[in-house]
């Protein structure tokens, strides 16, 4: 009974450790510490749009949608004094010794803020089992909750399906204390989610947020994933993952196209799955000679750095 035990308990413990491993693993997408993007607590200054600080597709923006008339230019500004909470060392920024930015800066959404939009464009391309992250505090008079929905459709409709069913790791809102703290969204069982370029989350707000005093405050976004292998056969008019490669057939040399930027490793490999070259390429496209290829279906795996994505295209040598 206690050797069985025993053997529970390490099955257990094997079991914890490997969905810790898991969410460790996951890859930043996005990153805004806002110590590049905003204006070094410039307060009063309309700040929206905000690009991310970071992103690993060259996109994220986050945008505060006015809808109350009349427009206030500070609405959505920035101070100095953000949060240490969720900093990534990828930038370096908050640090920058001699700058403004060496103060730390976050974002503020100001009331009356019950009628704003604060959504995120935070495209999720290659990945899946999404994970956002945010430092947020409130003022004395900041509204008290933020309240969440998606959109998967460039923010042409928003949802919050899905959010009640993740068993508590997303709840639909989330109180807002007046020291900073860490909110952390598990979207990983919204699959929708997944590999999607027109997703949008929005954070909006509730109580205390009619008047023309305080504000909510945020720091350190970040949207991570596990990346995601995908393989396809592409020619001149098929498309893997916005890869394409041609001429298929080939005779001596093919072209390969992405959408993509960066380093990418390229690997050659026969139908036994036999490694016949390795190479590493520059940029969105690039040549590729099949001139010692003997006559038959060949695959040629691109793996992007930057992503972490591989992309597995069918070649045919005649």
């Amino acid at each position: 009974m206690k050797k069985n035990l025993l053997i529970s308990t390490f099955c257990l413990s094997a079991m914890l450790l490997t969905h810790l491993d898991s969410k460790a693993q996951l890859k930043l997408i996005h990153y805004w510490d806002f110590n590049s993007t905003a204006t070094c607590g410039a307060a009063g200054v309309q700040l929206s749009p905000l690009h991310a600080d970071y992103s690993s597709l060259k996109q994220g923006v986050i945008v505060y949608n006015q809808v109350t008339k009349p427009l206030r230019d500070s609405i959505f500004d920035d101070a100095i004094g953000g949060s240490s909470i969720n900093v990534r060392t990828i930038l370096g920024n908050d640090t920058s010794a001699g700058t403004c930015h060496a103060g730390n800066i976050y974002v503020r959404t100001r009331n009356p803020s019950s009628e704003e939009h604060f959504d995120w464009y935070i495209p999720t391309s290659h990945y899946k089992n999404i994970m956002l992250t945010y430092a947020t505090e409130r003022s004395g008079s900041g509204p008290l909750a933020q309240v969440y929905s998606y959109s998967l459709d460039s923010g042409l409709t928003f949802s919050t399906a899905g959010f009640t069913a993740i068993g508590g790791s997303l709840p639909d809102s989330t109180v807002v204390t007046a020291n900073w703290a860490k909110v952390q969204l598990d979207l990983s069982s919204l699959t929708s989610v997944n590999n999607n370029s027109k997703f949008v989350f929005r954070v909006m707000t509730s109580g205390q947020n009619t008047a023309t005093n305080g504000n909510d405050r945020y720091d350190n976004i970040t949207v991570e994933g596990d990346t995601m292998s995908v393989t396809g056969i592409a020619s001149l008019t098929d498309n893997a993952f916005g890869y394409k490669l041609y001429p298929n057939p080939a005779n001596s040399n093919v072209t390969v196209v992405s959408t993509e930027e960066g380093t990418k490793v390229v690997e050659v490999r026969n139908l036994l799955g036999q490694t016949l070259s390795v190479s590493q390429v520059e940029g969105k496209q690039f040549q590729l000679s099949v001139n010692a290829l003997n006559s038959g279906i060949y695959f040629v795996n691109v793996t992007e750095k930057n992503t972490g994505v591989m992309v597995s295209l069918k070649l045919i040598k005649n």
